[in-house]
């Protein structure tokens, strides 16, 4: 559980990208040295927000592509940059990041619709 939070992805401490840093290393290991003395919460994803806005920021996609992330259920946000399935979160290797992301989107919807029984 250390290693998620150190990296944002439980808790609201941190951030799942660093930006703006001289030394990551340095800044991993005081996040770990600060986890270890306070744990905090344990909530899975509680900066989701932030998790799409790093995602849309890396990426680049245009005004539809930040609509789109932005308006996504949090299971389909979570399946789109790849928590929780085979995706990547740096989209790379495509022309044109806004269809890989609109073939993602649609991809999470099926089947997130269809483990709903629709």
């Amino acid at each position: 559980m250390e290693v998620l939070r150190v990296m944002g992805l439980v808790g609201r401490h941190n951030s799942f990208v660093l930006r703006h840093v001289r030394n990551p290393n340095g800044v991993v290991a005081q996040r770990l040295n600060k986890v270890r003395q306070d744990p905090g919460d344990d909530e899975p994803f509680a900066r989701l927000p932030q998790l799409v806005d790093d995602f849309i920021a890396i990426n680049g996609f245009d005004e539809r592509g930040v609509e789109t992330m932005r308006s996504l259920r949090p299971q389909e946000a979570l399946q789109v940059m790849g928590f929780s399935a085979e995706n990547t979160f740096v989209i790379r290797g495509v022309k044109n990041p806004n269809a890989a992301l609109m073939s993602r989107v649609a991809s999470a919807r099926r089947h997130l619709n269809h483990d709903d029984g629709w």
